[in-house]
């Protein structure tokens, strides 16, 4: 190990207070290649990249209409996953598209909520794109959907124990009055993946 880390709780708290913004920290090609979706993120220092199938998922279409930023839209409700979504589609842009993994309905998809209150995406806006949308020419580590996000509820789970065994960084976390710490409070955190299977 070639570099030492030594972080006090009450700074790690801090820290991480103004670190979360909200927002993603994936990016998701769909229908790149072809007939599938290609899926990129970073866990710490670490980029991944895995392509899986397009997703199909099976939509039941709903009576209500609501209107979501200026569109009439439609109401529709799936299970993906492992978790209960209630999605608003509009006619008006005829893609099958939607936001994170979503697709397959009769128009864009504009929102979409879990049954839990938990898992949100809606659109603010819209804008038309002139280039062409590809991934950063980076190196990724290639894997697949299942081995990804056991890796990331690794991290989330544990960060320090990960940020130890995945880098030449050696961390120690000291309490407030500058002891060690068994490092308890940084182990089993609770972390609410969006894929659950």
């Amino acid at each position: 190990m070639d570099k030492i880390a030594i972080i006090k709780i009450t700074d790690y708290k801090r820290l991480n207070m103004d670190k979360f913004t909200g927002g993603a920290t994936f990016n998701i090609y769909q229908n790149y290649p072809a007939g599938k979706l290609t899926y990129t993120s970073n866990i710490m220092t670490d980029s991944f990249l895995y392509t899986e199938p397009e997703p199909e998922i099976e939509w039941i279409l709903r009576p209500e209409t609501k209107d979501v930023i200026g569109y009439n839209c439609n109401r529709a409700t799936c299970t993906f996953r492992g978790r209960n979504y209630e999605a608003w589609y509009t006619n008006e842009i005829p893609t099958s598209l939607g936001p994170w993994k979503f697709r397959g309905l009769p128009g864009l998809i504009l929102s979409v909520k879990d049954d839990s209150g938990i898992i949100s995406f809606e659109a603010t806006g819209l804008r038309k794109c002139s280039h062409i949308i590809t991934y950063k020419d980076i190196k990724y580590i290639n894997t697949n959907r299942e081995k990804f996000n056991q890796q990331e509820i690794k991290f989330e789970k544990a960060p320090i124990d990960y940020m130890s065994a995945n880098s030449n960084v050696k961390i120690t976390i000291n309490n407030p009055d500058g002891s060690p710490s068994d490092m308890s409070q940084f182990r089993n955190l609770k972390f609410n993946q969006l894929e659950l299977k």
